[in-house]
């Protein structure tokens, strides 16, 4: 291996084995595909390794470029970190920003998201995407920035999951359902919403409410905040959400008592690269997100 190496050509590795084609890594560099062609040759050399062979319809990995990446990605995030930190401008931040939220969240605070993240860096690309199976491997992979969801003690290492705070649960009821007892209310059937990405889709609250000793009468499940309040105002049936104290049209929140779980709900966190503490950037999606959350005092610049 020549050890006259050209750091800066490691990012256009990172970039061929991502697209593993020349023409959409010229358009990130903002080079001609010829120029990306004589980078990679030039690694070639350096590196002493074809590093990638053509296939029938892309560009494959050879076995030491996948050996090489995991190490060349950490070491490039951690400069880009070190740089964000010293550089770091919101006003002047004007990258996509990617946030994972479970279904409900999305639909209850993402308007309030995205419209404080604006307000603090508004030249940025705010995307808000739903929380799916494959949010973790994409944060690791840097597609999402943040996620919200409840603590997972399966969660991986490489995932900093930064708490944010305990919600108490509610039975989220028609409004024109008549207030009862929570001892009565529970004996209603129940429709749930998957918490896809947490313990194999499992209700959390339900989950825990069982854990209590207490049977749900479950009906179906959903996984769209718009088809579940849409069956509760229809049908006499409950769900169970956070009790997050925001309004919605034609339902009524009605607080389950915390003494009903045995071992208390899981707290809240925030879910992004261990890599990124400290970063400016990730302490700003931080801070909005808890505010949104718990109607906390606006973020400041």
């Amino acid at each position: 291996m020549n050890q006259a190496l050209d750091l800066n050509l490691l990012k256009v590795l990172v970039l061929i084995n991502k697209h593993r084609q020349l023409r959409p890594v010229a358009k990130a560099l903002g080079k001609t595909e010829s120029a990306v062609s004589k980078y990679l040759s030039k690694l070639r050399l350096q590196l002493d390794d074809q590093l990638f062979v053509r296939g029938a319809h892309h560009l494959e990995p050879t076995e030491f470029t996948l050996k090489l990446l995991p190490q060349i990605s950490a070491g490039l995030d951690l400069l880009d970190n070190a740089i964000a930190r010293q550089e770091f401008v919101p006003e002047l931040y004007n990258k996509d920003i990617r946030i994972a939220l479970p279904g409900f969240l999305e639909h209850l605070v993402g308007v309030r998201v995205m419209s404080d993240l604006w307000s603090i860096l508004p030249n940025a690309r705010v995307h808000i995407t739903a929380w799916n199976d494959l949010t973790t491997e994409q944060i690791l992979d840097n597609r999402i920035d943040i996620g919200v969801h409840y603590f997972n003690p399966a969660q991986t290492k490489t995932i900093y999951q930064h708490r944010m705070g305990n919600v108490s649960g509610a039975v989220v009821t028609s409004s024109d359902c008549e207030q009862v007892r929570f001892e009565e209310l529970i004996k209603k059937p129940f429709v749930l919403m998957e918490m896809k990405g947490w313990h194999q889709s499992q209700a959390v609250i339900k989950t825990s409410l069982e854990e209590s000793g207490y049977e749900i009468d479950c009906r179906g499940t959903v996984d769209s905040v718009q088809a579940l309040f849409e069956i509760i105002k229809r049908h006499d049936y409950g769900a169970f959400l956070p009790n997050l104290n925001i309004e919605c049209e034609g339902l009524r929140y009605n607080p389950i008592p915390d003494e009903v779980f045995e071992r208390g709900l899981p707290p809240v966190v925030a879910n992004y690269k261990a890599l990124n503490i400290g970063s400016p950037l990730h302490s700003i999606l931080y801070q909005v997100l808890k505010r949104a959350l718990f109607n906390q005092v606006p973020v400041s610049k």
